[in-house]
């Protein structure tokens, strides 16, 4: 069969732009199809861009499968509009598309939910064979007019039985600067936002670390991004793979997720330098120990502060993630978690907006609390507020974010790390700022939306625009 395999990029800005990654199940997925024989086409817009996509090949196809996030999917579901109306089957897959199975099958014909590498094949198998998908477990598709969801499958226990993605089947890989590695699925924490372990669930399964050191030796790329939602989740088997990679000189350097508590086991950071760690991106998430016990993160202020000097004993660069808009944050919560981010020389940071995604704790409870106000799923990326704060407004909240933004990334900043002759983070500063500048002149009409919305509530403060650096008048 001729299979054409498409990931969505999300619209706007963020500070991943400039390096794009492929999320690794659709590669994976054509590889294993592609050593069955057929003719497989893998495309992902943020890395090939959308204009790299051969639509008429694709309708050539006789089957497309896309995979989407909550923010692709509004371009997921054009897309596999206009596929489906070329009479070519298309199925759903990836997270948004699990926990949204009836909203897809709107626009596709199958979906599949949860782990999707052995399903795919079966389905691929079926409609080959001109069989019915009854009975592919994790497959929902339509039938005599209604709608059926097969059951779940037992998560995959040996993640070896995949094989190492084969990115020479993807559409523009040679503008791939970073390879994405993965080492496990599945991560033990409960963290009420969360929208990986709802798919991948709280146990940890695990590459052998022979398995990772043999894909790590085939890397062509100068650095590497572990994308595991927790790289350290279980220490014994990361020193495993660290050792490994320690030992082996051709390693890249790399960057992985991680949580505070590797703060707790300074061997382990140092093993990670060792092993040509360069950068380590941390869900820091709030410096407010009642914000954080509300997410249910499982770490506090201090355990931030003690992980932050651990790392920067080790010289190891610090990608700080904060997520504002939690029951306890108030007005103040953007102010005063930029001035920590500063005050401990974090290296660069996320400041995002509490966003409750399908399928997590967070958007049950807040739907039952009557506080999402938009089914708008392209705004479900982190930079836009789509639910009502509890001690603030939204655009309290979003203005927040702004400011925050650009008072981390700013001139002063940049002109600060070149008179300390620190390049890198000099770089990674202007970098940051243009991304802030130009995501604020592109969303100069939501904040509008959001002021309206803030004044409806009866706040009877002001909360122009123009006082936050954002020019009243100039929303077109």
């Amino acid at each position: 069969m001729k299979i054409s395999l498409i990931e969505p990029e999300a619209a706007g800005y963020h500070i991943f732009t400039k390096f794009p990654l492929p999320r690794l199940g659709l590669p994976i997925i054509a590889t294993m199809l592609a050593r069955r024989g057929h003719d497989v086409r893998f495309y992902c817009d943020g890395v090939a861009r959308r204009s790299a996509r051969d639509f008429r090949d694709i309708l050539r196809s006789d089957l497309v499968g896309i995979s989407i996030t909550t923010s692709t999917a509004p371009a997921g579901y054009r897309l596999g509009r206009a596929v489906k109306a070329a009479k070519v089957p298309v199925v759903f897959g990836g997270p948004h598309a699990a926990y949204c199975a009836d909203e897809a099958l709107r626009y596709g014909d199958y979906v599949i939910r949860g782990e999707g590498e052995f399903p795919m094949l079966e389905l691929v198998a079926a409609l080959e064979a001109g069989a019915s998908p009854a009975g592919i477990k994790n497959l929902s598709y339509r039938r005599d007019g209604g709608t059926v969801h097969e059951p779940l499958r037992p998560p995959l226990e040996k993640l070896d039985d995949l094989p190492p993605p084969d990115f020479s089947l993807m559409k523009g890989a040679r503008r791939m600067k970073v390879y994405p590695l993965v080492t496990s699925r599945g991560c033990p924490r409960r963290c009420e936002f969360c929208a990986v372990t709802p798919l991948f669930g709280h146990k940890v399964r695990r590459r052998a670390p022979e398995e990772v050191a043999s894909e790590v030796r085939r890397v062509r790329q100068r650095s590497m991004f572990i994308v595991d939602d927790n790289f350290t989740a279980n220490r014994k088997y990361a020193r495993e793979v660290l050792e490994r990679l320690a030992d082996f000189r051709g390693t890249p350097g790399w960057i992985a997720q991680v949580g505070v508590d590797v703060g707790r086991d300074e061997e382990l950071v140092r093993l990670m330098k060792r092993a040509r760690c360069s950068s380590l991106a941390i869900g820091f998430e709030s410096i407010n120990d009642e914000t954080l016990a509300g997410y249910g993160k499982g770490q506090t202020r201090d355990d931030i502060v003690r992980c932050i000097d651990v790392l920067h004993k080790h010289n190891i660069w610090i990608h700080g993630m904060f997520m504002l808009g939690g029951d306890a944050d108030g007005p103040e919560a953007a102010a005063e978690t930029v001035g920590f981010a500063k005050k401990h020389n974090i290296g660069s940071v996320q400041f995002l907006a509490l966003t409750p995604i399908p399928g997590t704790d967070l958007f049950r409870r807040l739907e039952q609390e009557g506080r999402i106000f938009t089914r708008d799923w392209a705004l479900y990326d982190g930079h836009h507020v789509v639910m009502e704060p509890a001690r603030m407004t939204p655009l309290e909240l979003q203005l927040g974010l702004i400011k925050a933004h650009r008072e981390f990334y700013s001139l002063g900043r940049i002109l600060s790390e070149i008179r300390q002759f620190h390049w890198f983070a000099a770089v990674t500063t202007y970098y940051g700022h243009g991304l802030v500048r130009k995501w604020q002149r592109r969303k100069r009409d939501l904040l509008k939306v959001l002021e309206r919305r803030s004044l409806a509530r009866g706040k009877k403060r002001s909360l122009g625009l123009a006082h936050e650096g954002v020019p009243a008048g100039r929303m077109k």
